[in-house]
């Protein structure tokens, strides 16, 4: 498998000494869903700022797609920056212009794409988003979920072939969570994007990633499939986690003696009643 980013021992410290990475190696393939799930301060926010060139290792090397990420080749970095979009956990610390419009199309025009190209590009990424309406009105007027809403737009209007999400649906309420994870489930099968996302929801993390990786004080101790991953009750425990609730559910059918044909787990709840209905 060819990997787009390579994390190989990699350590961090802030100044005051806060070893926030710690010897941490990963693998990230494309066109696939991640998530990284860990306690709060467990290093996913750190890392994900390695990954665009915002904090250097001070040990251990990262890759890009087999190529060695060197810190002094401003190009590079660049490029990295303008293929690694990054959505921070509080919007406000994402949107800085006057209109919601402004803000979106900052990043493309960065790019020196011709107006035309960003304008068509803008209003594209604003439907996807359901942020179009919003196109005129004042960027600190928005709700926190419509915020939410503009920072993914913005990274998406830079076509990055990775996108990065930290906490996103951190504040909202269970409807708008829905309406995030669902649009990054259209983003991902509309561009082939890779998407890595961290969440304290393991339900979340569960339903919708492909891969999981968990995260505890600055190390990646477990990674695999969540249905593997969240049945390992010594990694949970260890990084203050607990097995989602669906797999839970079927886990207790399985030791009652409960049988189904179906030949995969269900991941959401739809899934589950299907699910259910089908047990002998």
């Amino acid at each position: 498998m060819r990997y787009i980013i390579e994390a190989a021992g990699i350590d961090f410290a802030y100044m005051d000494g806060t070893k926030a990475l710690k010897s941490l190696s990963m693998k990230i393939a494309g066109n696939q869903k991640y998530a990284i799930v860990g306690n709060n301060g467990a290093g996913k926010t750190t890392l994900f700022l390695h990954f665009n060139g915002v904090h250097q290792a001070r040990q251990g090397e990262l890759w890009y797609h087999g190529e060695k990420i060197d810190y002094k080749n401003s190009k590079q970095l660049k490029n990295l920056r303008k293929n690694i979009g990054v959505v921070f956990q509080n919007p406000d610390d994402q949107l800085f212009s006057a209109s919601v419009y402004q803000d979106v199309s900052f990043g493309p025009g960065n790019l020196g794409w011709p107006e035309p190209v960003i304008r068509k590009k803008i209003e594209e990424v604003m439907r996807q988003t359901d942020t179009w309406e919003l196109r005129d009105k004042a960027t600190h007027f928005l709700s926190y979920g419509q915020k939410k809403r503009v920072s993914i737009a913005g990274v998406l209007a830079m076509e990055p072939e990775i996108i990065i999400l930290d906490e996103p649906t951190a504040g909202l309420d269970p409807v708008c969570s829905g309406q995030i994870m669902t649009l990054l489930n259209e983003v991902q099968k509309k561009t082939g994007a890779t998407i890595i996302f961290s969440t304290h929801n393991i339900d979340e993390a569960y339903a919708w990633a492909d891969y999981v990786f968990v995260m505890h004080d600055g190390q990646i101790i477990e990674q695999g499939r969540p249905e593997d991953v969240f049945r390992k009750e010594d990694v949970l425990a260890k990084a203050n986690l607990v097995k989602p609730w669906i797999l839970e559910v079927c886990d207790h059918l399985a030791m009652s003696g409960k049988k189904n044909t179906q030949k995969s787990l269900p991941k959401t709840r739809e899934e589950l009643m299907a699910y259910l209905a089908d047990i002998s």
